[in-house]
């Protein structure tokens, strides 16, 4: 995992840092996902392919089933909605059994 390397620690090391702290890698990855795409989706006219690429996702499919199980709305609802100030983006990060807090 490169983010252990660069943080000088071993996998596991991190994992364990992350578990004393009630989180995950992945969760951690999603939320950073997550982030990256609703602020491209409410602050830009990038198109939605482009938001999937650049949040780290290869199959733009793959990226709305993502965003719409986080968000509860698709990429394109998304934006819709945060045109009209109806979305409110700040998802916690996830926690070891994948609820959220």
């Amino acid at each position: 995992m490169q983010a252990a390397e660069m943080m000088g620690v071993s996998t596991r090391s991190l994992q364990r840092r992350l578990s004393l702290a009630g989180l995950t890698y992945s969760g951690l990855l999603e939320q950073a996902r997550f982030d990256n795409a609703a602020r491209l989706l409410g602050g830009t006219e990038v198109k939605i392919i482009d938001v999937a690429f650049s949040s780290g996702y290869a199959d733009p499919a793959h990226f709305t089933r993502a965003f719409r199980r986080i968000s509860g709305c698709t990429p394109r609802e998304f934006r819709a909605r945060s045109r009209n100030g109806q979305v409110a983006n700040d998802r916690p990060a996830s926690r070891p059994n994948g609820s959220r807090t």
